[in-house]
């Protein structure tokens, strides 16, 4: 086998030979010219090798360390799959919009310039040295709002809690000149720290952070000296009851009055000739608010007792009277019968809100509408009624505005018969 693969090129030629040898003799013969001697020509060059890409602008140039920021790369030869490097870190969200621009997403990185490199997936970059800077971002400097309690004794030791806005981790606190004890920051607009021990008068209150920026509320806490002993209770006033009002109520009861006077305690009551008034409220040492019990018609003494048992009196104070009779509502329906003699009662007058209800009790249909025909705007509330059948009844809507309305039958709307007025007032 070996020795027949080594012969296969050798036959190969010798077959070439022959048919070249052939293809010559025909071609004289039929008067064919020569073939060309071949050329030692080189064989047709390959696609050109693609450009390095390169890299002229990054927009926008500066962002802060914490990176996340998206920029837009200039230059060319940019190919799809490219990758960016800021720094020597890689850039996120990279986005070949054409070969002159990428868009991507800067890494978090430290303070400084960093070299923009764009590689393209054949391996060949281009790099703009220096072509973005990272800035550390800027902290605001903290601020004071409130500080509670504003006050506190002389040796210290009051927990003072300062709202605000910019309090950093780390931060201190000093009364004047001295500093404050067990501070602790629980949210950039919330901390809390002990005062020291001060002699007494307002000082100032300073917040620091520890990268030396400060915040000053001046004279907002004030350290207390002895106080003296306070003055010895004074004797118990009796109160005294000078007006009620209203001055009348009525013998079911239930009338929120108002009592006058002078000398009224928390915990005062009030009583109308014996009977408790309830839902007592004392609105200060000269006013009390209550509710009348039921009594009998007639004026009664308006008493006010306080817890230490001392009480005011206002003969008269109150006059109860028998409630008024409830007033007739006015009817909220009025009824219009239709029958073939016509419709009754063909005027009528009503309080604003009543409704029509008009009744079918002829043999034939009737359409109820609203004057004038055939428009039927006049009330349009009646346009509800409609069209009744014999036997039918259906109601208005309420007819509120005063004024005067006409209806109608609408198919038969020259038969006065079945006409009407209603009058609202």
């Amino acid at each position: 086998m070996q020795t027949d693969q080594k012969r296969t090129p050798h036959l190969s030629y010798i077959g070439w030979s022959v048919a070249l040898a052939t293809l010559t003799a025909f071609g004289l013969s039929c008067g064919g010219s020569s073939p060309a001697a071949p050329t030692n020509t080189q064989p047709p060059a390959g696609p050109p090798a693609a450009a390095a890409p390169g890299v002229t602008a990054v927009t926008p140039a500066l962002g802060t360390t914490s990176g996340g920021l998206g920029i837009t790369i200039t230059g060319s030869g940019f190919i799809s799959g490219a990758t960016v490097s800021i720094g020597g870190t890689a850039a996120t969200n990279v986005a070949v919009a054409s070969a002159m621009a990428i868009t991507a997403t800067t890494p978090a990185r430290t303070a400084g310039a960093a070299d923009i490199v764009v590689t393209n997936p054949d391996g060949q970059s281009g790099r703009l040295n220096g072509g973005f800077t990272y800035d550390a971002p800027v902290v605001p400097p903290p601020s004071m709002a409130a500080v509670a309690p504003t006050s506190g004794p002389e040796a210290g030791g009051t927990v003072v809690t300062i709202t605000g806005s910019g309090f950093v981790s780390g931060a201190t606190v000093t009364f004047g000149t001295a500093a404050a004890s067990a501070v602790s920051v629980s949210g950039s607009g919330s901390l809390t720290a002990t005062a020291p021990a001060r002699s007494a008068g307002s000082v100032d209150v300073v917040v620091a952070n520890p990268d030396g920026q400060t915040a000053r509320m001046t004279g907002v806490f004030t350290y207390l000296g002895s106080a003296p002993p306070p003055p010895p209770p004074s004797a118990p006033v009796a109160p005294t009851v000078t007006g009620v009002s209203p001055t009348s109520a009525t013998t079911a009861g239930g009338t929120s009055v108002t009592v006058t006077g002078s000398g009224f305690a928390a915990g005062a009551s009030v009583s109308f000739d014996g009977a408790a008034g309830s839902n007592v409220v004392v609105q200060s040492a000269t006013s009390i608010t209550t509710t009348t019990p039921a009594r009998a018609a007639g004026s009664v003494a308006v008493v006010v007792t306080n817890t230490d048992g001392q009480s005011g009196r206002l003969n008269g104070g109150l006059t109860y009277t028998a409630p008024a009779p409830a007033p007739t509502p006015p009817a909220t329906v009025v009824v219009v019968t239709i029958t073939p003699d016509g419709a009754t009662p063909s005027t009528t007058t009503i309080a604003p809100g009543t409704r029509i209800r008009f009744v079918n009790n002829d043999v034939l249909p009737h359409d109820m509408t609203s004057d004038p025909h055939p428009d039927h705007t006049q009330c349009p509330p009646i346009n509800k009624v409609g069209l009744l059948l014999p036997g039918q009844s259906r109601e208005s809507d309420p007819l509120t505005t005063l004024r005067t309305c006409g209806f109608h039958d609408h198919n038969d709307s020259d038969n006065p018969r079945w006409t009407g007025t209603i009058q609202v007032r």
